[in-house]
């Protein structure tokens, strides 16, 4: 073999040993950002999303300025609402759970120690109309919900999460304290100062994301405050888009000037919320995928080509006695090589990576490290076994040499 020859088949083995380096490295990403959704989508989020449609509406504040306002329009619309066919239940929200924080107010406890003057605890707020936890399917795990008797007339009362009684009040029960608490903001919505009773406490729901651990959240009556933007919830007995028209007509039968907008399943909610781990998942995945393809194809070149050369070769060891099994293995093993070189130097290479970019994969994985060794091991096995299948057609065919015709030639 000329000195020509030898430093293209050298340069042949090169690429695809970094063929399989960088197949390593993109599928070793992969592999950490589908563990990372999977485990995203197995989170709970703390509601149940089957059947449930969603909507949002804002009142004008020139065309309702007052409570009682905003409560009778509330009240008629979730009236309306409940007695279409296919509905099971329907309230309304300031902002929907995975959407946002929505807002954060400070929050005294009555007649606990203060810290300082100002001791406020922050939670999240949401202003609620009776049964939107039933309607979200929230378990209730202390005292009651909040009731159409709590309106603007009654004594104020307020619901807190498990995460706010936790923190608040750890190994106590919070039911029956009371609380102080203010909430403005601007023309959106705003709930007066003064006490409030905690008259119950709900499962804490993932308001900032699947990713992101639960808030202490606290829940008013939408009819014990001024409040304007809010987000129907509508549970139903089929397909949620089936009542969407209906519902729609039904809040535009009590105000025909109203834009109701951002119509969606909770189910749909919940895939928004993923969208962008998707999206970077979809796209490791593919450029793996095509660095895979292109390593396989590169080691079935290579090894086509070598038993192209050692045709003569190949012949003699059978005419001399070699089994097709010894021939097999012979070139498989060559094959082999290649592979487990290009997964040495990809090993090298992902952790290098993995070291450089260590911030910007912990923004990206959830509950996943990530050297993650189970997702290694098996993007390592999966290209082992590559390069033995990528080898094995030319293989085949290297053990169909006649070598009687190679002895006559």
């Amino acid at each position: 073999m000329s000195k020509s020859t030898a430093r293209g088949v050298r340069m042949r083995r090169f690429l695809v040993v970094m063929q399989i380096a960088v197949a390593l490295t993109l599928l070793v990403g992969a592999g950490l950002l589908i563990k990372s959704f999977s485990q995203l989508l197995s989170v709970d989020p703390g509601f149940t999303p089957k059947n449930v449609l969603t909507m949002e509406v804002h009142l004008p504040p020139i065309r309702y300025p007052q409570p009682h306002q905003t409560t009778a329009f509330f009240q008629r619309s979730l009236e309306e609402i409940r007695t279409l066919p296919g509905v099971r239940s329907a309230a309304t929200t300031w902002k929907l759970p995975l959407t946002s924080d929505g807002g954060t107010a400070g929050m005294q406890i009555v007649g606990q120690a203060a810290n300082g003057p100002d001791d406020r605890k922050p939670v999240l707020v949401q202003a609620i109309t009776p049964g939107y936890f039933r309607t979200l399917g929230i378990p209730l795990l202390r005292g009651r919900e909040l009731e159409e008797r709590d309106n603007a007339e009654a004594p104020g009362v307020v619901l807190i999460n498990e995460a706010a009684a936790q923190r608040y009040w750890p190994n106590q029960d919070p039911v029956g304290e009371r609380v102080q608490l203010e909430v403005n903001f601007g023309p959106g919505g705003m709930l007066p100062p003064g006490e409030r009773e905690v008259v119950g406490v709900v499962a804490s729901v993932r308001q900032n994301g699947l990713d992101k651990e639960a808030e202490p959240e606290l829940y008013f009556p939408t009819y014990q405050s001024v409040w304007r933007m809010a987000t129907f919830v509508i549970e139903t007995d089929g397909t949620p888009h089936a009542v969407s028209k209906p519902a729609v007509d039904a809040i535009r039968s009590i105000d025909p000037e109203l834009a109701v907008g951002n119509i969606r399943t909770a189910k749909e909610l919940i895939d928004g919320s993923v969208k962008q781990p998707r999206a970077w998942m979809w796209l490791m995945a593919l450029l793996a995928v095509v660095a895979l393809v292109l390593a396989a194809v590169g080691i079935y070149g290579v090894i086509s080509y070598a038993v192209t050369r050692r045709v003569k070769e190949l012949g003699l060891r059978m005419a001399l006695g070699a089994r097709q099994s010894d021939v097999l293995g012979l070139v498989l093993k060559e094959g082999a090589i290649l592979g487990l070189v290009g997964v040495g130097i990809g090993l090298v290479l992902t952790f290098g990576v993995l070291q450089m970019a260590s911030s910007f994969l912990a923004a990206m994985l959830f509950e996943v490290s990530p050297s993650d060794l189970p997702v290694v091991l098996t993007v390592c096995l999966t290209l082992a076994l590559l390069s033995i299948f990528a080898s094995f057609i030319p293989a085949r065919r290297a053990t169909q040499v006649d070598p009687w015709s190679v002895l006559r030639q």
